[in-house]
């Protein structure tokens, strides 16, 4: 519903539903204490369960809560597709049921086929587990995470910054340190620098390296992780 009040004043705004009720919209709604009941007339709030293939408007904003689905869980990904190929200017926002443990809703990999953006959301925490078009070139947005808390169910407050994500296969010790003996530094890897330089384009990533052992060579820094 966030989603559909940052943009109801700008596109056409439709918001489909498989789960609530009238009054249950009407007692979601009042939790926005910013709005009036009558602000919301700009959202075209419909019932639906299944078939959103046939009413997607293909050049507004389409928000479908949820996409349900009890068995026969691959089909997610043709179900996908034809909202998608539905699309021309406009877009899709389809929510789906998570199980825990995993970033991937139901369906898993499935779902993210069509995705040029995919978050996966858990308790206070949400995720960006693909994002195909990036707004800054530089920075690689994959595997990014915020924490925040979410207030009467409808005001998500920030607790943290925007943080990368660090894969299992590529951590190491916490402790860098440098081995005079095989010349080389222990506790990082190639891998992990590359990381830092491609998240944090700004950073001086081998430089801060350095400070700690500044009889090696910049330029032969990498040459010996």
């Amino acid at each position: 519903m966030n989603f559909a009040k940052m943009n109801m004043n700008n596109y056409k705004t439709h918001y489909f539903s498989s789960e609530m009720g009238a009054m249950e919209f009407r007692d979601r709604l009042s939790k926005f204490d910013d709005m009036n009941f009558a602000d919301w007339a700009k959202v075209s709030f419909k019932e639906r369960a299944g078939n959103f293939a046939d009413v997607i408007d293909p050049d507004g904003i389409n928000i479908i809560d949820f996409l349900e689905l009890h068995d026969n869980f691959y089909i997610v990904g043709g179900l996908i597709k034809a909202i998608f190929d539905k699309l021309k200017f406009g877009i899709a926002v389809i929510a789906l049921q998570k199980p825990g443990g995993r970033d991937e809703g139901v369906g898993g990999e499935k779902s993210k086929e069509k995705a040029r953006l995919y978050l996966s959301m858990s308790p206070g925490l949400i995720k960006i587990t693909k994002a195909k078009n990036w707004a800054d070139s530089r920075v690689n947005p994959n595997k990014l995470l915020k924490k925040f808390s979410l207030v009467h169910g409808c005001k998500f407050i920030e607790q943290s910054t925007w943080e990368h994500e660090i894969d299992e296969n590529t951590k190491s010790s916490n402790k860098i340190t440098f081995n005079f003996e095989t010349m080389k530094f222990e506790g990082i890897t190639v891998e992990q620098v590359k990381f830092w330089e491609n998240a944090y384009p700004d950073v001086d990533v081998v430089g801060i390296i350095l400070r700690k052992s500044p009889e090696i060579g910049r330029a032969s820094c990498r040459e010996r992780v």
